[in-house]
Parts: structure tokens; C-alpha cells; sequence
């Protein structure tokens, strides 16, 4: 995996799309060193938003095909995120070659940032570390965003998922840095995540109370560990909203989000007015085919819920 994905962040390097490596043998090396091993399954790289759509292109070169469907999540502004009480959009798409099983995780953020790709990858771009992995020259993300990222991930898929790196990063970072991660989560728009991230585990709770950090999960953070389609967790938010302006105000931005981020996840919406008008409308009945299951899915938290 390693070789592979050097042979991959070369190739994006000719093409002139600067590309980051995060987590994989980067985060492996930095929380856990030759003591222990962190197995990963595919390669995770961070590039340019605007670089996005040639970085697609070069994989496509390579042999890689998109390998899930297009959905609504992808083609939503990440500050929504606020609003739904758990992920705004979508932060990457996955990528198989299946000559080899090579698996590329593409992003253009990190999970749970409500920030606009540019600001996260701009702030990104400062807090950077240099290794050469699978025999090229690599640039990863220094201790402070590990640190961030390690909680975010945790946030992200939950207690099954991170729980054991978000422990390894309290043993490996110190106070400073963790304030320092806090800090760059504030910018990225991401410190309620942080929080939660860190809630996974007792020495995490201790760190988040620390940092002046809420680590409660909301119903929302549930409702995506539990596997249910995101128009789930927009329902809670709108039954958790007692004003029905601020009702209205989350539907309209979910069912109609800004063109920037229409293109950003569907190809239609990139062919021109058409195709983002058409976009548009696809979105519109496939979020209204989701919502049977995303009924169930509230049920289903809702009954966990009370047996607690």
C-alpha cells in the first residue's frame, strides 16, 4: 500500500496537484513508532480543492474508478454542519483500481469542518511535516493537525473506530499541542467535533474538560454511527429546532445549497447551467426517496435511546 500510493502521490506531483498524505503510515509512524502496529486499508490523501477535479482526472489515468455512487451529502455546504449537529458534506470519495485493489480515500477536507475546503486546506498548508513513505518524498500533517484529525476521525465514525487512536495521540501529544489543535479547530470550524472526538474514551473526557470542551455526542453524531443516510440526521435537527423559521432555514439550505457546492459532488452540475438546474432537481428526489429509511432509522436510535 505504501509503494502503491507513492506511485499514485508521484503521479499527482507531475500533474501539478499537491497532495498531502494523512493518516495511513503517516499517523501509524507518528502515534505508535516500531512499538506497536496501526493497520490501514487504503491511502488517504489531502489536495487542493482546486486542484480536485484534475486530481480526479489523474486517477482516472491510473486506473482508478469512483467506487461509491454520488450523493446528496457530497453536494451540501459544509456549514451546515452547525445547523444538523454532526457532518455538514462530505470530505472525500473513495477510489479502486481493480486490476490491484488499491484503494485512494480523495479529499478536499477533513470530517466534521464546517469550514469551505479552501480555508481548511489553506490553514492546512501551515501546519505540515516532510517523510519519504513508499520511497517518495511525502508531505504529511505535523502533530498538531494529527492531533485534530485523530479526534475528528473519532467523531466521524464513532467509538468502535477511533477510541484506540484517540488514546495513542493523548499518550504521544502533550497539553500545548492539543491546545494548539484546539485552536485550529476553532479556525476549521470543527472544535464542537474535537470535542465529541475526544469524548470516546475516559483520558479523552479528561482532555476535552481541559480544553473547555462539550463531548456530549448529539442525536445527529448517533444517528451517522449507527450507519443511517443522512437525511436522517437532518430530520433531528429539524424535530430538535423549535422555531419553524429556523426550520425552514435548514431545509432550504439542504434542499437547495449553493452552486459552488453542487459541483463540488455532481458531475451533472459541473455541465453547465443545465446540468446544475437538472442537478438540482435530482437531489430534490433522491433526498425524498431517503427519507422511509431515514424515518427508520430515528426510530430505531429513538427506541435505543429509551432502553438506555
Amino acid at each position: 500500500m505504501d509503494v502503491k500510493g507513492g506511485e499514485v502521490r508521484a503521479a499527482l506531483a507531475t500533474s501539478g496537484v499537491r497532495a498531502v498524505l494523512i493518516k495511513g503510515p503517516a499517523l501509524a509512524r507518528l502515534l505508535y513508532g516500531s512499538s506497536r502496529s496501526r493497520a490501514y486499508m487504503d491511502v488517504d490523501l489531502l489536495v487542493d480543492p482546486s486542484a480536485l477535479a484534475r486530481a480526479e482526472e489523474v486517477l482516472a489515468r491510473l486506473g482508478f474508478r469512483r467506487y461509491e455512487r454520488e450523493a446528496a451529502v457530497r453536494s451540501t455546504d459544509p456549514s451546515l454542519g452547525a445547523a444538523v449537529g454532526g457532518q455538514g458534506s462530505s470530505h472525500a470519495t473513495a477510489w479502486l483500481r481493480d486490476q490491484d485493489g488499491v484503494f485512494i480515500d480523495l479529499h478536499d477536507s477533513l470530517p466534521q469542518c464546517d469550514a469551505s475546503p479552501n480555508v481548511v486546506w489553506k490553514e492546512l498548508c501551515q501546519h505540515l511535516d516532510a517523510a519519504t513513505i513508499g520511497g517518495v518524498a511525502t508531505e504529511t500533517l505535523d502533530r498538531t493537525a494529527s492531533a485534530l484529525l485523530v479526534a475528528l476521525h473519532a467523531a466521524h465514525h464513532g467509538p468502535d473506530w477511533g477510541a484506540t487512536d484517540v488514546d495513542a495521540a493523548l499518550e504521544t501529544f502533550d497539553l500545548k499541542t492539543w491546545l494548539a489543535a484546539r485552536n485550529l479547530a476553532v479556525t476549521l470550524e470543527a472544535d464542537a467535533a474535537l470535542g465529541v472526538g475526544l469524548g470516546m474514551t475516559a483520558r479523552g473526557r479528561e482532555m476535552a474538560r481541559e480544553l473547555s470542551l462539550d463531548y456530549e455526542p448529539s442525536g445527529a453524531n448517533r444517528l451517522q454511527w449507527s450507519g443511517a443516510p443522512w437525511s436522517a440526521s437532518v430530520l433531528e435537527a429539524l424535530v430538535a429546532e423549535r422555531s419553524l423559521r429556523a426550520r425552514l432555514a435548514i431545509a432550504s439550505r439542504v434542499l437547495w445549497p449553493s452552486p459552488s457546492a453542487m459541483r463540488r459532488g455532481s458531475t451533472l452540475a459541473r455541465r453547465g447551467p443545465a446540468g446544475l438546474v437538472a442537478a438540482y432537481v435530482v437531489r430534490i428526489v433522491n433526498l425524498a426517496a431517503s427519507l422511509p429509511a431515514a424515518l427508520r432509522a430515528r426510530r430505531r436510535a429513538s427506541r435505543t435511546d429509551s432502553s438506555r
